[in-house]
């Protein structure tokens, strides 16, 4: 609807009920990963390992032609934005977003994909000092309000705010 389109990561995470191997993410081993960031560092536009679970994720430079009205989306936490700003040397700009989420709907949704429990507060646990000193470093171009906000009016807010960005 919004004319962005995902640029799809790479994880040495599992896979989880309904997701689709090249969709949602490439589902890697940690051998494979460890290879890409040996020998695709230069390619690289984002990485970052998750400390409790281990689990790396990554992102390569997208081909120019592939990329819909020049707007990709990735959604990757505050070190791989970290990360990505230290390190990519290529020729997109990124426009970062942060994604305010009260803890409440972030269980209701894991819970809602079949993440169990413990894994649910094992990552809230891992990030919750990660991100909200993200959140208070302003570090990021656009603050979303997934709390309360409607999310037409934050998408319109949102699409607004990345057009003049790269204008």
């Amino acid at each position: 609807k919004f004319g962005i389109n995902p640029l799809v990561s790479y994880t040495t995470r599992p896979m989880r009920d309904g997701e689709i191997d090249g969709v949602e993410h490439y589902f890697i081993s940690k051998e494979e990963m460890k290879e890409m960031v040996d020998n695709e560092f230069e390619s690289m536009i984002a990485y970052t390992q998750f400390p409790k679970t281990g689990h790396e994720y990554c992102a390569l430079d997208p081909d120019p032609e592939g990329i819909k009205d020049g707007c990709l989306s990735y959604i990757i936490n505050p070190e791989g934005i970290d990360w990505m700003q230290l390190n990519y040397k290529g020729n997109n700009k990124f426009f970062s977003v942060y994604v305010d989420c009260d803890e409440d709907t972030i269980r209701r949704r894991a819970l809602n994909r079949g993440d169990g429990v413990k894994a649910i507060e094992d990552r809230l646990d891992s990030e919750r000092e990660q991100f909200d000193k993200y959140k208070k470093s302003g570090k990021y171009n656009f603050l979303f309000d997934n709390n309360g906000e409607k999310y037409g009016e934050s998408m319109e807010r949102l699409i607004a705010a990345i057009k003049e960005f790269f204008q």
